[in-house]
C-alpha cells in the first residue's frame, strides 16, 4: 500500500483499524482529524450500534463496515482481537493505526501519517511509542463534545511523583490520581507500527508484542474519554 512521493519516492499509506458501538456523537470529529492527517481507509468493526453510527458509517466512501456482534470484553481482549484479525487479513505487511473512538494522535513531525511512516521506515523502525494526555472540557462534561475537550493537567514533577510515592510511567497521568485516585496508569501506548507475521497483540493492541522495533520519535494521543 503506497502512494506517489512529490519528490517522486514512495510514501507509505496507512489504514486505521478500529472498534465502536455508538459513537455518533465522536464520529465526525474523528474521522475529519485522521482523514487530515492523511489516513487512507478506515476499517470500523461495529460492536452492534444502535444510534445511527451504522448508516453514518456505511455512507462513508472511505469506510470499510464490519458487524461484529460477539461479547466485547476480555474473552476478546476487549475488541483488539478483532482489530488484529483484520489487520492480518488486509494489511499482513503495512502501516497501521490500532485506534480508540476517544483518541486524537499528533504526530512528533510537521509531516503527515505516510510521511511519518516513511521516516520510520528510513531509521529502521517500525513502531511509534505515544504519550497519552487526558483531556477535558472547560466546564461540564454533560453534553460536552470531543472538539471541547481542549484542557489538560500539567505533568507531575519529579519531586511531586517522590512525594505522591507515584511511577514514572504516571506522570501524565496527574488527572486520574487527582479525580480518580489512580496511582499507577501508564500513559503511554504504540499504535502506528508496521505489521508483520510476528505481531501479536498485549495489552489489548495498545502494546503491541512481536519483532518490532522503536522508533525515537515519539507522538502524543489527546485522550478525550470522559463526554
Amino acid at each position: 500500500m503506497t502512494r506517489s512521493h512529490p519528490a517522486g519516492g514512495v510514501v507509505p499509506e496507512v489504514t486505521a483499524f478500529v472498534v465502536g458501538r455508538n459513537e455518533i456523537a465522536r464520529l465526525p470529529i474523528f474521522l475529519s482529524h485522521y482523514r487530515m492527517l492523511g489516513v487512507a481507509r478506515f476499517h470500523y468493526i461495529d460492536n452492534g450500534s444502535t444510534d445511527g453510527s451504522t448508516e453514518y458509517l456505511q455512507a462513508q466512501p472511505d469506510v470499510d463496515w464490519l458487524y461484529q456482534p460477539a461479547t466485547y470484553g476480555p474473552d476478546n481482549l476487549w475488541g483488539s482481537r478483532w482489530q488484529m484479525a483484520e489487520i492480518r487479513k488486509c494489511c499482513p505487511d503495512a502501516w497501521v493505526l490500532a485506534l480508540d473512538l476517544d483518541e486524537l494522535l499528533y504526530l512528533p513531525l510537521d509531516v503527515g501519517i505516510g510521511e511519518m511512516a516513511d521516516v520510520m521506515d528510513a531509521e529502521g523502525a517500525d513502531l511509534m511509542k505515544v504519550n497519552t494526555v487526558d483531556c477535558y472540557p472547560r466546564g461540564r462534561l454533560r453534553g460536552a463534545s470531543m472538539a471541547d475537550c481542549v484542557w489538560y493537567d500539567r505533568p507531575y514533577s519529579e519531586a511531586e511523583l517522590k512525594r505522591h510515592r507515584l511511577s514514572r510511567g504516571q506522570k501524565l497521568g496527574r488527572l486520574r490520581h487527582r479525580v480518580f485516585g489512580m496511582r499507577n496508569a501508564y500513559m503511554a501506548k504504540s499504535p502506528l507500527f508496521r505489521m508483520n507475521e510476528t505481531v501479536e497483540p498485549s495489552g489489548g493492541l495498545h502494546y503491541p508484542a512481536g519483532r518490532l522495533r522503536r522508533s525515537r520519535f515519539v507522538g502524543i494521543i489527546a485522550h478525550c474519554k470522559f463526554p
